[in-house]
């Protein structure tokens, strides 16, 4: 009787255990999967971060090409009147002003804040949007204080270069017979992608 007793006590010990064992292989396997479930967030959201960068970086490029052909239009109007006395006078329909707007930085020094532009009324915009959806907005400014020829009483900013293109940027280190100038033009672009993103992309030509 002494034995069977000690039999049954021994039987519940490893009952109870196995028990203890079961239950702390549950706890494990929560901590595990929460760990896990913890893991699986962070990779979405880096997974997210990642494609945004991607998206945003198309975006960018994308409005860079835009502004290109926007410039390149911009340099093609100066170009094509450059010895004539059209670019003496604005041309509101090419997006053209003969003096330079310090509207929007407020002085000639100061840094220009083009979001302050009057874009609506003052520059031309490319009709319809291109294969990305970007809008395209530009405007070419003669960079003197007022419109009219060039003169004592009209200071502009001008370009001196050599007279032939015998000399060029290989002949660095030269002194170089600078003895044509050339006034100077600012042409800026605006792009504004689908998201409603705006780029703003500068140029100065002479």
């Amino acid at each position: 009787m002494h034995i069977a007793t000690e039999v049954t006590k021994s039987y519940r010990h490893t009952f109870d255990s196995r028990f203890s064992q079961r239950g702390l292989v549950l706890f494990v396997a929560l901590i595990v999967l929460v760990v896990m479930s913890l893991a699986g967030i962070g990779l979405m959201r880096s997974l997210d971060t990642t494609t945004g960068i991607a998206g945003n970086l198309a975006f960018r490029e994308s409005a860079i090409t835009s502004a290109d052909a926007a410039i390149e239009l911009g340099m093609a109007f100066i170009e094509a009147n450059r010895n004539s006395a059209v670019l003496n006078n604005d041309v509101e329909v090419e997006g053209y002003y003969a003096a330079a707007d310090l509207t929007i930085s407020g002085s000639s020094s100061a840094v220009s804040d083009w979001s302050r532009y009057n874009w609506a009324g003052r520059s031309k915009k490319i009709p319809g949007a291109d294969a990305s959806g970007n809008a395209i907005q530009f405007v070419i400014e003669r960079l003197c204080s007022a419109s009219g020829t060039f003169g004592p009483t009209n200071a502009c900013a001008s370009k001196e270069v050599a007279a032939t293109d015998a000399y060029n940027s290989k002949g660095a280190g030269g002194d170089l017979p600078f003895t044509t100038s050339y006034l100077s033009y600012r042409v800026t672009t605006r792009i504004t992608d689908p998201k409603g993103s705006t780029t703003y992309v500068q140029v100065m030509a002479y």
